[in-house]
């Protein structure tokens, strides 16, 4: 069957040297992806836009307020201190709300797409995870339909630790090899038992996960 997908990458610590490199794991998803005939993109959120979004200019000045004190190596007044404090939880109320209406947005608007069989949550590393089940959670009610897959390094590591916040907040895992996995597990999306014949899954059945067969070169099942 023929997919239409999006793989969405949003880096939990958008500050990062990291995050701000392209995701070659997502690109080379969708690009075997693409390959066997499927639909998909990538939305790499992993950008300087999203950074000043996040962390507006007017709160980096202040923290560097706070920080050029520290840095020159004097010993703060208790007042200082207390300001410090205070500041530093204003900055992290205001960049927890930005990232929730930000996690909203992307949620509406990838519920906005059209004939949307999956989407792919790239997880680098462990601070993605967070994001990554906001989004699926809103977007599990504006389209409940639509099948939620993490895929990348922190993928299995994240579906070993499944805990009570992110149970039920995806449909699967893609634990290895997402460029050979996810367009095989497309292929049989609609089958669900099927599912139990492709590598390097992690998927729900009844209230426990289920993982398939290991393979690290998922390549080399294929046929001579």
């Amino acid at each position: 069957m023929k997919t239409c997908s999006v793989l969405v990458r949003f880096p939990g610590n958008p500050f990062s040297f990291n995050a701000l490199l392209p995701d070659i794991h997502a690109a080379s998803a969708a690009g075997a992806l693409l390959e066997e005939g499927h639909d998909t993109q990538v939305w790499d959120l992993g950008t300087l836009d999203t950074m000043e979004r996040l962390f507006p200019a007017r709160y980096r000045g202040v923290l560097e307020r706070i920080a050029d004190p520290m840095m020159e190596g004097g010993m703060p007044s208790a007042g200082a201190v207390l300001q410090t404090v205070v500041q530093r939880g204003s900055l992290d109320r205001a960049f927890a709300s930005r990232c929730e209406k930000l996690c909203a947005e992307l949620a509406e608007t990838l519920a906005g797409q059209r004939g949307l069989h999956f989407v792919g949550f790239s997880l680098t590393a462990a601070e993605d995870a967070a994001v990554a089940v906001r989004v699926a959670r809103r977007l599990r009610e504006e389209r409940p339909e639509a099948l939620l897959v993490v895929f990348g390094p922190y993928a299995e590591a994240f579906a070993a630790v499944e805990d009570v916040e992110s149970r039920g907040a995806f449909d699967c895992y893609v634990v290895a090899d997402p460029e050979f996995v996810l367009p095989r597990w497309a292929g049989v999306l609609g089958n669900r038992v099927a599912w139990a014949s492709v590598a390097n899954l992690a998927y729900a059945v009844g209230a426990r996960l289920h993982w398939t067969a290991k393979r690290r070169a998922v390549e080399s099942e294929e046929p001579p």
